[in-house]
C-alpha cells in the first residue's frame, strides 16, 4: 500500500497502537496541534475503511513454523501418517493446511475443490465466516486422486455409507498425532500453529482473519496473543470442546 500514516504525540498512544495492528506502514511527526491531530485521526478512519484487497494466502507447510509446532514437526508427523493410513493423512494435512473445524472438515463435500485453480471453498458456518483457500499442488494432486472414484455430491471424508464422519473417530486421529509428536494437537492449537506462524511471516491481522474464518478481528489477536502454554502442559488437557474452541 503506496500510504503512509502520521502518528500521534504521546497523549494519543492508542491512535499509534491501532496502527501497529493493522501493520500499516508508519511515518512519525511531532505534532502540537489539536486540529492537527484530529485531522490525522480523521485520515486514519477513512484509510481504514478503504483497506486494501485481501492477498491469496497459500500455505506451505514445508517452511511454516511456530512456537506451538516447528516445521519439521509437522513434516514428520505427515511422514508418520502417510505411512500408517493415508486417510488419516490427509485429514491431518487438510487440517493444517487450511485451519478448519471439525464441523467443516466432517461436513466438506468433494464439490468444494476446484483442482484446476488449485483452490477449495470452506461454506459459512455459526461460529466461522466462508473462506476460499488456495492449496500447494503436491496436496492438490493428492485429493485429487483421492477423489477418483467419488462423485461431486460426497463428503470428501466420509464415515460408514457415506454417511459424515464421527467426531470421535477425528479425536482418536488427533490423539494418535499429539502422542507421536508428545504435543496436544487439536482443532485450537492447529489454528493458533496458523494465526502465529503467519503473523511471523508478515501476513497482515485482516488476511490472517480472513484466512481463518473470524468474524472479529478479536478472535485473531486472541490466537496470536494470547500466553502459550508448552506442549508438556498441554498433555494433560481432554479433547470434548473442539467445536466450541475452533474459532
Amino acid at each position: 500500500m503506496g500510504h503512509f500514516i502520521l502518528a500521534i504525540k504521546q497523549k494519543t498512544k492508542s491512535a499509534k497502537r491501532r496502527i501497529i495492528q493493522n501493520n500499516l506502514p508508519i511515518k512519525v511527526f511531532q505534532i502540537s496541534d489539536t486540529f492537527q491531530e484530529n485531522y490525522m485521526l480523521n485520515q486514519f478512519e477513512n484509510l481504514l475503511a478503504f483497506p486494501s484487497p485481501p492477498i491469496d494466502l497459500l500455505i506451505d507447510l514445508k517452511t511454516l513454523s511456530s512456537p506451538q509446532f516447528s516445521s519439521m514437526e509437522v513434516h514428520s508427523l505427515l511422514q508418520y501418517f502417510r505411512k500408517r493410513n493415508h486417510k488419516h493423512y490427509l485429514i491431518i494435512k487438510f487440517l493444517f493446511s487450511t485451519g478448519a473445524s471439525i464441523p467443516e472438515l466432517t461436513h466438506f463435500p468433494v464439490k468444494n475443490l476446484n483442482f484446476d485453480n488449485e483452490y477449495l471453498i470452506i461454506n459459512e458456518r455459526k461460529r466461522l465466516g466462508y473462506r476460499k483457500i488456495f492449496l500447494e499442488k503436491e496436496f492438490t494432486r493428492e485429493l485429487y486422486r483421492f477423489c477418483a472414484d467419488l462423485n461431486e455430491g460426497s463428503l470428501l471424508f466420509a464415515g460408514r455409507k457415506g454417511q459424515s464422519r464421527n467426531v470421535r473417530s477425528i479425536q482418536k486421529i488427533l490423539n494418535t498425532a499429539s502422542q507421536f509428536l508428545g504435543k496436544e494437537i487439536t482443532i485450537p492449537t492447529i489454528r493458533d500453529f496458523l494465526a502465529v506462524a503467519l503473523f511471523e511471516q508478515s501476513v497482515s491481522l485482516r488476511d490472517i482473519q480472513n484466512f481463518l474464518g473470524h468474524r472479529s478481528q478479536k478472535s485473531t489477536k486472541n490466537r496470536i496473543f494470547k500466553p502459550q502454554i508448552s506442549g508438556k502442559d498441554r498433555m494433560g488437557h481432554n479433547f470434548n470442546d473442539f467445536q466450541n474452541k475452533a474459532a
